[in-house]
């Protein structure tokens, strides 16, 4: 039982340390000007369409690991027993997956308002709507004509 106690914090441990060089990272990123900062990067076209895209599907997985967690906490859950558990039930849930589906229509939606955006703008916007990804997108088919919805299926 000792071991297994031990192999938990281990990995919590590494994920916490992970995360924070990750949120170091988005900071740096976001903090240093483009032209001589760590993640010096042209601002093509590509590179913002690849990096924005990756960063919406980040702000996917944030959001539903969120959301995760507030169900816990509305179920009195007061900690995480197993964080490789926790993890996988993350990766699994259907929450995540309509995150996903969904994720190019609304990065479609924000590359059509970004073009004066600067790449860091971009990235962080890309991050807020890729959490938000499951709202923005059932609000989407929500106004769209009750017909255009039921003949989805192309049946």
């Amino acid at each position: 039982m000792e071991g297994v106690r031990h192999v938990n914090t281990s990995l919590a441990v590494v994920v916490s340390l992970l995360c924070a060089a990750i949120g170091f990272a988005l900071f740096w990123f976001v903090a240093v000007p483009q032209d001589h900062g760590f993640f010096s990067v042209g601002d093509s076209a590509g590179t913002r369409l690849l990096l924005g895209f990756f960063a919406t599907l980040l702000g996917v997985l944030l959001g539903s690991t969120y959301r995760q967690l507030a169900r816990m906490k509305e179920a009195n859950v007061q900690t995480i027993r197993s964080v490789r558990r926790f993890a996988l039930n993350v990766v699994r849930s259907v929450d995540l997956w309509m995150g996903l589906v969904a994720s190019p229509l609304v990065y479609g939606l924000l590359v059509q308002s970004a073009a004066n955006m600067t790449l860091a703008g971009l990235v962080i916007v890309a991050i807020e709507n890729g959490f938000c990804c499951l709202l923005i997108a059932e609000n989407i088919v929500k106004r769209a004509p009750a017909n255009a919805v039921g003949n989805a299926g192309g049946g």
